[in-house]
């Protein structure tokens, strides 16, 4: 308060002792020197003419009144609590001065203070230093009486209200019952802990063009109120600069979580639950602490960033593995998108019940997943970027950038291979394979793209019943131990170029016949074609029910199979056999057949292959 003002009130005769109103004057040159000796102190900046002035102690247990035609300020000499259902209502113009460690605890009252852009409610302390004074509380009042407009609240946040989470400016407090209140055109300032403290069960239903700024941190929040917060206020400015978020489950009602100006910061991990669903827009960013991370479980999650304006999520620590990713877990919806995000130093801990860790994760545990991926960069993973576990579903994977990921890009099923192509970029990891674990395809057309890098296939591939597989030139998959191709009931199409070899060859390359080869069974169309295709090192163990191992095996032990053959090469098979074709198998066309010779095939049709490609 300035000088002018402070000789302005003792000039007045502002001392009412028949209405029991005091005014408390302080020497401005003894308190600038308090000041000045007092490092904690900011100076106060919030300008207010004290015409008059009272003093306020008891609480408020029925409807009561503060008007500036009463007095304009009020010294607050002990915590005020507006209890009874009663209703304290702060009128434009009124300045509150709170003593050391006083406040207004609004519990089972109601509190409205709505002032105007030209006179708006104070609520201060009697010295201008953070966490003076405790701040305002709701608790146990639910009512849209309950708003903070065109106030400024300032230098509180410094004892905490009995069995709130902690000090603020402004605690929405649920020890006892929910809380209820809209904060508008508010400024919550130099608080000694947070501007606002909303715990999980209370409501903002309103909270729109405020001011936190020069508080420790502006906000601590539950996630019900992330929907809340909005890009329409500040919080920048303060020591920690950024939203502190506890953490919890969604279980309903829908929640845009818009770009703020500070980020916010994940402190425990949220599922999205029930029926809910978030929206993230464009220029969020989102800080994780260790371990936590953003699970989407029977809700949705849409993620739409922009060109330019990107969803940032990213770790409060530059580490490879620092918290655990983004999970969609038994939610199957087209609401479900990642578009234009930054996904950063995730991949650590497994989420509960999936198989394995990732940036980003499809996880089947307890339902089929579905998600659309598009011009997102996954990075830095502890393990892989993108898992996708069998029976999850990719929408769309169109743009992508999977890079600096321990584990390499991507683990991916291979129902879901064919929602991956050479428009995204899959290179620069510590292992540049895209992982392939065993599983079958039963129907539908595929087509594997030449994506830059192998497919590692670390299991068994069944291509069975109606499904249809093409794989694009210059395509290359590496085999792990007993993995394998088992074409039965489907078709197996794979066919380069002079200048693209299509490659099948072990994964470890000191170790030759190290896989089970490329198996046709009971597969009888012309749509199973090997055409410049190398086949290296297969043939270390038998199909099921063949009759023997080989790189290349026609097995007719339930059906007779059929393909096309021409340009393939057989090498680094083991001694018994390149190719088995069993007795009843046919070829369409046979030709170019390089690396082995007739010894090297084996099978009771044998001499039918033998003839039919010219060895």
């Amino acid at each position: 308060m300035s000088t002018t003002l402070y000789r302005l009130c003792i000039a007045i005769v502002c001392t009412s002792f028949a209405l029991g109103v005091g005014c408390v004057v302080e020497d401005p040159e003894q308190n600038q020197q308090e000041n000045a000796d007092n490092d904690n102190t900011v100076a106060n900046d919030t300008e207010f003419d004290c015409s008059s002035t009272g003093e306020v102690s008891e609480n408020i247990t029925e409807d009561t009144t503060f008007s500036p035609e009463d007095n304009d300020c009020l010294i607050v000499t002990s915590t005020i609590r507006v209890d009874d259902g009663a209703l304290l209502t702060i009128e434009p113009g009124v300045v509150l001065q709170f003593e050391q460690e006083t406040g207004i605890n609004v519990r089972e009252g109601r509190m409205s203070a709505a002032g105007t852009a030209s006179d708006p409610i104070i609520f201060t302390g009697t010295n201008e230093q953070p966490g003076w004074w405790m701040g305002i509380q709701f608790r146990n009042t639910r009512s849209q009486d309950n708003q903070l407009e065109h106030a400024i609240v300032e230098y509180g946040g410094g004892d905490s209200f009995s069995r709130s989470d902690g000090p603020a400016n402004l605690v929405l407090n649920s020890a006892s019952g929910d809380a209820e209140v809209a904060v508008d055109n508010t400024v919550l300032q130099h608080s000694g802990s947070a501007g606002l403290l909303a715990e999980d069960d209370t409501t903002l239903y309103s909270f729109e063009d405020n001011t936190l700024s020069n508080n420790d941190i502006p906000a601590i929040v539950d996630t019900e109120h992330l929907g809340m917060l909005s890009n329409s206020s500040s919080f920048e400015g303060n020591d920690r600069d950024y939203v502190h978020v506890a953490g919890s489950n969604l279980g309903g009602g829908d929640h845009t979580w818009q770009a703020l100006d500070v980020p916010y910061r994940i402190a425990s991990t949220i599922e999205l639950r029930g029926s809910t669903h978030v929206d993230i827009e464009a220029g969020a960013t989102f800080e994780f602490e260790d371990n936590t991370g953003l699970s989407a479980r029977e809700g949705t999650l849409n993620i739409e960033g922009a060109e330019d304006d990107e969803v940032l999520f990213t770790a409060t620590e530059e580490q490879n593995g620092w918290w655990k990713g983004i999970q969609y877990r038994d939610t199957r919806s087209h609401n479900n998108q990642v578009d234009h995000a930054i996904i950063e130093y995730a991949g650590g801990d497994e989420f509960s019940r999936a198989s394995g860790s990732a940036g980003l994760l499809l996880n089947t545990a307890s339902g089929d997943p579905e998600a659309g991926i598009n011009n997102t960069t996954i990075r830095h993973s502890g393990s892989v970027g993108l898992f996708v576990e069998e029976d999850s579903v990719l929408s769309s994977f169109q743009n992508n950038t999977l890079t600096e990921n321990d584990d390499g890009p991507a683990r991916i099923r291979p129902q879901e291979l064919g929602m991956i192509d050479d428009s995204s970029s899959y290179d620069g990891n510590g292992e540049d394979y895209l992982w392939v674990p065993g599983g079958s395809l039963n129907s539908d057309d595929h087509t594997w793209s030449n994506i830059g890098i192998p497919y590692a296939v670390t299991g068994e591939i069944g291509i069975r019943n109606n499904a249809h597989v093409d794989v694009d030139p210059g395509a290359a998959f590496a085999f792990d131990e007993h993995a394998g191709i088992n074409v039965r009931e489907g078709t197996f199409s794979a066919v380069g170029t002079d200048d693209d070899t299509i490659t099948f060859e072990q994964l470890d390359e000191d170790l030759s016949a190290y896989w089970a080869g490329i198996q046709y069974r009971d597969t009888r169309s012309v749509n199973n074609r090997l055409e410049h295709v190398l086949i290296r090192g297969g043939g270390s163990e038998e199909f099921g029910r063949a009759s023997g191992p080989a790189g290349l095996v026609f097995n007719t032990a339930s059906g007779d199979p059929e393909a096309a053959l021409a340009d393939v090469e057989i090498t680094d098979y083991p001694s018994n056999a390149a190719v088995m074709f069993e007795d009843g198998s046919s070829l369409s066309e046979c030709s170019g057949m390089s690396g082995f010779g007739a010894d090297d095939v084996s099978g009771g049709g044998a001499a039918d292959f033998i003839d039919a490609c010219g060895l």
